[in-house]
């Protein structure tokens, strides 16, 4: 495919083939314990001349890539016409918010059984002070049992994990075949911490790792989700829908994925959970091996592509509609949203604020 590349300023063609190139903005924490973070991805397909619009206004060098910073800080000067073609152009991008506050809430009802609910908001301070003291000692298991209950949970509800369960619980009640366990039952502890020392920072960091990486997982198995509604809805027999659903589910995420380099053990964790979701599905369904050779998860330099620069763009955006005005205004300006996996609706988009325990906004 061709892309356009601000290094030599021409379209540089590769054999690279992505369905979206994604980027992250930095953690938002609205002072909790766990940050949220929020993922956007672009399809090769949109018209974003906008970027190199930005890029001639504000005199940017060709190796230097323009930032999410940059753009927002300059959008209330731009004329209106501008404004109206770049939020046409990223209401089309997917955005992808991985929160771990409702896991938080269920950690804080097991915290309340130990310890008073006054000392919930300094449990991390408290526990990495007078270290040695078997007060400090209680504190610090009380916060590994939380934060580990944090950590599983952003984990067990993944985009992957959420769609395996769907499949399988359907395939359960039309009884297609005898299933082995589910690909939830597997992960009581399967997020390694044996690099990270027994503090409150070193737990807190164990979530935020399982939150990054279940941010590009939704990236990836959200075009398997569509294509498993849309296969179930145009199916004349559920039983039938359910395998060719299954099997297009995992041709879907071997589709080649590219995200802006610098986090690589999250994206070989997506790739692990592209393995898992096919052998969850393998008990259920049979053979679902898609026969096409399965697409690479890659990491690109944002500043070489542009729609990686777009998607820093995008999300930069929504991180900050996000944090002044909470989940229900991203709707206002991208038309598909992911909560924790789950597509975001005008149905259910009440529920999903009231389970993370948002405030809703009028």
């Amino acid at each position: 495919m061709g892309v356009w590349c601000p290094a030599s300023g021409t379209l540089e063609c590769d054999e690279m083939n992505p369905v979206s190139f994604s980027d992250d903005a930095p953690g938002l924490s609205f002072g909790r314990r766990h940050a949220l973070r929020v993922q956007a991805d672009v399809a090769p397909a949109p018209d974003l001349s906008w970027v190199q619009g930005f890029r001639s206004r504000l005199l940017l060098k060709p190796e230097q890539e323009l930032k999410s910073q940059a753009v927002i800080a300059a959008l209330p000067t731009l004329p209106e016409h501008e404004r109206r073609m770049f939020f046409a152009s990223i209401q089309s991008f997917r955005v992808h918010v991985t929160d771990p506050q409702p896991y938080e809430l269920e950690a804080q009802d097991i915290l309340l059984g130990a310890i008073p609910k006054k000392t919930l908001s300094v449990i991390g301070q408290m526990a990495n002070q007078q270290p040695g003291t078997p007060e400090t000692a209680r504190l610090r298991l009380l916060l590994r049992i939380a934060d580990g209950h944090v950590r599983r949970r952003v984990i067990r509800n993944t985009a992957s994990r959420n769609l395996a369960s769907r499949l399988r619980f359907f395939s359960r009640v039309l009884s297609v075949s005898p299933l082995g366990p589910d690909l939830q039952d597997d992960v009581a502890d399967d997020w390694p911490e044996d690099h990270m020392v027994d503090t409150s920072s070193g737990h807190r960091a164990g979530v935020a790792k399982a939150v990054k990486a279940a941010s590009k997982i939704a990236t990836v198995f959200s075009r398997a989700d569509d294509e498993v509604e849309r296969t179930l809805d145009a199916a004349p027999d559920l039983l039938l829908g359910l395998r060719i659903a299954a099997r297009r589910s995992v041709a879907k995420i071997g589709d080649e994925f590219a995200f802006d380099e610098g986090d690589s053990e999250s994206t070989q964790r997506t790739r692990e959970e592209r393995d898992n979701y096919e052998a969850a599905l393998w008990s259920g369904f049979g053979d679902v091996r898609s026969h096409a050779p399965r697409g690479e998860l890659i990491e690109l330099r944002s500043d070489r592509f542009v729609e990686l620069q777009a998607a820093d763009v995008a999300v930069g955006w929504a991180r900050k509609v996000l944090s002044e005005n909470g989940l229900g205004s991203l709707r206002s300006y991208f038309d598909y949203i992911t909560f924790n996996g789950e597509r975001l609706t005008g149905e259910n988009l009440q529920d999903v604020q009231g389970r993370a325990g948002y405030i809703i906004l009028p």
